[in-house]
């Protein structure tokens, strides 16, 4: 199952690896947050969920029922490596009886772009702590989208050319871009 799952994952991003706890380095180990820690170091899969979900248990404000679909349908949650960065891999019961993977991404070494630094602080805490303390970004992995996109994607909308601002009176606006 292993062999299958490392081989579908690799069709999306052929740099993927699957890593077992016991490979890691002390200094890899550091680089994770604690609550991965915990989940990695278990031997059972059971145990590793329970662990992921109750992390995001403190995010229920914003995402209890993605916690609540998890506690039902969470297999199990392995650690993988793409690009000399390390994830989470939750592997997720979807509705037609197969597995959908998602990605969460490791919170502690997410570099905010230069151009989002200066609006960091005004977004709401409740996202920002997600992004500090869960994951950064989480999404299907296959696709990379239906989640939330790691902070080194994110822009302002203000910095793109959108070609109909031209036309408006942005000043009119309820909002500032």
């Amino acid at each position: 199952m292993k062999i299958e799952k490392l081989t579908y994952l690799k069709r999306f991003s052929p740099d993927t690896e699957l890593i077992k706890w016991g490979d890691l380095s002390e200094d890899d180990i550091r680089t994770l947050p604690a609550y991965w820690r915990e989940a990695l170091s278990e031997p059972l899969a059971s145990n590793r969920c329970k662990a992921v979900l109750a992390a995001w248990k403190n995010y229920d404000y914003q995402f209890e029922s993605t916690r609540l679909y998890l506690t039902d349908n969470l297999l199990d949650i392995e650690l993988i490596e793409r690009g000399r960065a390390f994830s989470l891999l939750y592997s997720i019961k979807n509705t037609l009886g197969g597995v959908a993977y998602y990605e969460g991404k490791n919170p502690l070494t997410k570099k905010i772009p230069v151009e989002i630094q200066p609006s960091w602080g005004m977004l709401p805490l409740s996202i920002t702590k997600l992004y500090d303390g869960l994951h950064n970004g989480w999404c299907y992995f296959a696709s990379q989208s239906n989640g939330l996109s790691p902070v080194e994607e994110l822009f302002l909308l203000s910095d793109r050319d959108w070609g109909i601002l031209n036309e408006i009176d942005l000043a009119s606006l309820p909002f500032k871009l």
